[in-house]
């Protein structure tokens, strides 16, 4: 995933910049980052979600350039889908990449007719969440799955209330701030 993930930025830097230097450029900065290779050389949740991220920026910057192109639409509309459904923090991303979209759909010919072409593909990965309530009764399902709230708590990652960003009040923020200046 962290390999698709650095082509994908390399295509979006060449497609950016029109040369074979931005696209490497590109790839080095975020290659040797550090929290990008900590997470590219372990099993994590997060992998999945910078490939997604990655898929949509390239898609992004595909239909920026040429807001005709209905396969742009497509993967922008797929890997913003996949990321969100993946990890719900990254909707507010999301949605600031989903207006970029938007408004590159709007500014190209038809004016936002070809909207389905973003939303049904980013609808997609949505799909996957029906496996949770039948997925109830599961080894390590939490116990209230098979509930509407259950089931509301497990994807929206409520159980994560105590992370790095859940913190409770601002007496709590010193003890986090150098991880924060890292993220």
């Amino acid at each position: 995933l962290a390999a698709g993930a650095l082509a994908l930025v390399n295509r979006a830097g060449r497609t950016l910049s029109g040369s074979l230097g931005g696209g490497l450029l590109a790839v080095l900065g975020l290659a040797a980052s550090t929290t990008f290779w900590a997470q590219a050389t372990t099993a994590n949740v997060r992998m999945p979600t910078a490939f997604a991220l990655t898929l949509a920026l390239a898609g992004l910057t595909a239909l920026w350039l040429t807001p005709e192109r209905r396969g742009a639409l497509a993967t922008t509309g797929f890997g913003l889908g996949l990321m969100t459904s993946h990890h719900p923090s990254t909707i507010f991303l999301a949605a600031v990449l989903g207006l970029a979209a938007l408004w590159a759909t709007w500014r190209g010919n038809g004016r936002g007719s070809r909207l389905a072409w973003l939303i049904l593909p980013a609808a997609l990965p949505f799909v996957a969440w029906l496996y949770f309530p039948l997925n109830a009764n599961g080894v390590g399902a939490p116990a209230n799955l098979a509930t509407l709230d259950g089931f509301l708590q497990h994807i929206t990652a409520r159980g994560f209330g105590g992370d790095m960003l859940g913190f409770a009040n601002a007496r709590e923020l010193p003890e986090r701030w150098p991880v924060l200046l890292q993220l």
